[in-house]
């Protein structure tokens, strides 16, 4: 019954600005002799003859209409709408400077009653050009439309899918744009909090998260044809790097790289890591120093106490070793390899083969020896653990000496050396390097 009530009211207010209900021979439709004849179901009643004022002016100009209207024809509303106006293919035409169409709900009670206002362009000398819904109530413009908007700017398809500058889109939301589409959220300061921009866009060299605020920074960035997987979340809070199923808190699948680091980290927490690049060695902050990490450490002291070998690490690290089922083990075997030879310790008498000093050396160590003076050829060799030759040391002079050997000649390792006299060996003696 409201839209009946609305309509009548249009058309008879329509009528006071000089409505026109005909045909038009311009757009094929049949003419009307006469343009001041309403045709309603056969029914020819002449129109009162209207001058073109505004009912602004004397409201006593309006017309009511106690029933239905019925207009054959186009209705032409607005004080520029003329006699034998050109409608086209337009059922209803407004015509003038100030366009608006205005629903007044009077509902009562529970109801709704909101007001609403179709207007077209701003009304003042140099103003906006749109088409808009306003909510009259609360006096806002919920939806605006600005002229010059191109075409398929705002397109809903009969799936629901919405499109932005496409009339075919392929998702929920679909955006087209010649140039980097993209969304932008933006934080305004009305609820107090301060006013922030990022962007999140796509073009054929990558998609990004942009944080505009922030000096259009790209905090984030994925490049065409990364493969699957690159970077996935599990519902764990894992991270994978290359697999979709992390089991720590990162997972790498592959290698990775560390950037090596001129400059030492300013962030000094526990656990940060880096590569040195001036050392390239991969350091950690322990929470108080720098630490390095590496396969090699180095050797602050070796200390030998009986049979047990005391070796401390940098970083403060010991070590004890009890050297006594390996020299077992040497002593059984070269006890076996002089069975094998046929030799005795007593059948060479008085000579002499000392423990090297210092043992474990690093650099350099010495093997002090007496050789009899009957001897004809005289010689130390050592031997790896495995009981292979390493290297033989001839001896020419007689009596007492002593052999030098030097760091860089054996490899770092336990072996063992003999006195060899006339072909014959005498005793062995353990000997360690270290680096």
């Amino acid at each position: 019954m409201k839209t009946k009530v609305i309509l009548l009211f249009v058309v008879y207010f329509c009528t006071a600005y000089s409505v026109f209900a005909q045909k038009n021979g311009n757009n094929g439709r049949e003419n009307i002799s006469n343009p001041n004849i309403l045709q309603i179901d056969n029914f020819v009643k002449p129109l009162p003859v209207i001058d073109f004022v505004s009912d602004r002016d004397n409201q006593t100009k309006d017309n009511v209409v106690a029933d239905d209207q019925i207009v054959i024809g186009s209705l032409g509303v607005g004080m520029s709408v003329v006699e034998n106006e050109n409608f086209g293919f337009n059922t209803i035409l407004l015509k003038e400077n100030n366009l608006r169409i205005r629903f007044e709900d009077d509902s009562e009670g529970a109801f709704p009653a909101n007001d609403w206002t179709l207007i077209a362009n701003e009304s003042v000398s140099g103003g906006a050009s749109y088409f808009a819904i306003q909510d009259g109530t609360a006096a806002v413009i919920p939806f605006m439309l600005m002229a010059g908007a191109p075409s398929n700017a705002l397109y809903v398809a009969n799936t629901g899918k919405i499109g932005f500058s496409t009339a075919i889109p392929q998702l929920s939301l679909h955006a087209n744009d010649s140039n980097t589409p993209g969304l932008r959220l933006e934080q305004n300061t009305t609820a107090g909090w301060s006013a922030y921009v990022w962007d999140l866009a796509g073009n054929e060299a990558n998609f990004f998260i942009r944080d505009v605020t922030g000096g259009s920074k790209l905090p984030f960035r994925i490049q065409p044809g990364a493969p699957t997987n690159s970077l996935s979340i599990s519902n764990t809070g894992f991270v994978g790097i290359g697999t979709y199923t992390p089991t720590q808190n990162l997972e790498v699948n592959g290698s990775m790289k560390l950037t090596a680091l001129a400059v030492v980290p300013s962030t000094l927490s526990e656990g940060v890591v880096y590569m040195d690049a001036n050392d390239h060695l991969l350091k950690y902050y322990n929470g108080t120093v720098w630490q390095t990490v590496s396969d090699k450490q180095n050797l602050v002291a070796a200390t030998l106490t009986g049979t047990i070998l005391q070796i401390d690490i940098e970083n403060g690290t010991s070590v004890s070793v009890d050297l006594q089922p390996l020299i077992s083990d040497l002593e059984s075997r070269v006890t076996a390899l002089e069975a094998q030879v046929g030799i005795k310790n007593n059948d060479v008498n008085k000579a002499v083969v000392s423990q090297n000093v210092p043992n474990p050396y690093k650099t350099e160590t010495s093997i002090s020896y007496f050789i009899p003076a009957e001897t004809q050829k005289a010689s130390i060799v050592i031997y790896n653990i495995n009981g292979l030759k390493i290297n033989e040391y001839p001896i020419n002079d007689r009596g007492n000496g002593s052999l030098k050997i030097s760091g860089n000649t054996i490899e770092t390792g336990t072996f063992f050396y003999t006195l060899v006299l006339d072909g014959k060996k005498l005793e062995s003696k353990i000997m360690i390097r270290i680096e």
